[in-house]
């Protein structure tokens, strides 16, 4: 039943609107609701040191219609990269998309090298935007709780539904999911206190993985 609980409130969190740029209305009940339409970004650094690429980017962007763009930075390229930062974000602002920061990786979790630096970009955006009047959104988070990227262990047990667990691959699972909302809870509790949104990538599958919900 927690879970459940928790489940609700991270959606009701994630489409909250808490929007630092009115232009892009969130209420999608109210009368001219603008959809939205965002693109992950993985190599903002390329973004950030060659203008020819921000330029190619910001021309995709606008021709996609895109509203949000989840760009990936880590921790410290906030304060390292914090010019090139507000050059991306102000271009990215003129054309109406709005500028998130992403992190994510299956390390992330207690069986790699933990949260520690997933819950640092998070108060590294806040800071960044606290030094600046052109802020960053929110923030993104692509943390996934099946295994791969060549980190952490066999939790998850990969292709096989609930049903047809062993019991200690059952209680294997419900460690790592029940751990997976427990990031996000702490995401979200960030993001909200700071006053911006928070998204979050949830797999398709959570629902019917090989016929049966998690």
């Amino acid at each position: 039943m927690r879970r459940r609980h928790f489940a609700a409130t991270l959606l009701a969190g994630m489409l909250s609107a808490l929007d630092p740029t009115p232009s892009t209305p969130r209420d999608a009940t109210g009368p001219g609701w603008i959809p939205v339409r965002a693109m992950w970004v993985w190599n903002t650094s390329e973004l950030i040191a060659s203008t020819s690429a921000r330029t190619s980017f910001l021309e995709h962007a606008k021709g996609l219609g895109l509203t949000d763009a989840y760009l990936f930075i880590r921790a410290a390229e906030y304060s390292s990269q914090d010019e090139g930062l507000t050059t991306l974000v102000g271009a990215m602002r003129k054309i109406g998309v709005r500028a998130w920061g992403m992190e994510g990786w299956r390390g992330y979790f207690s069986d790699g090298v933990g949260p520690a630096e997933l819950y640092a970009a998070v108060d590294a955006l806040v800071g960044y935007n606290s030094r600046h009047d052109l802020k960053f959104a929110g923030f993104h988070s692509d943390i996934e709780p099946h295994d791969g990227q060549g980190a952490g262990e066999n939790r998850f047990v990969n292709g096989i539904a609930q049903s047809q667990l062993t019991q200690t691959q059952l209680s294997s699972r419900d460690e790592i999911l029940t751990e997976w909302l427990g990031i996000h809870e702490v995401l979200l509790a960030k993001t909200t206190a700071a006053g911006i949104e928070y998204g979050a990538a949830i797999a398709s599958w959570v629902d019917d993985y090989y016929g049966e919900p998690l």
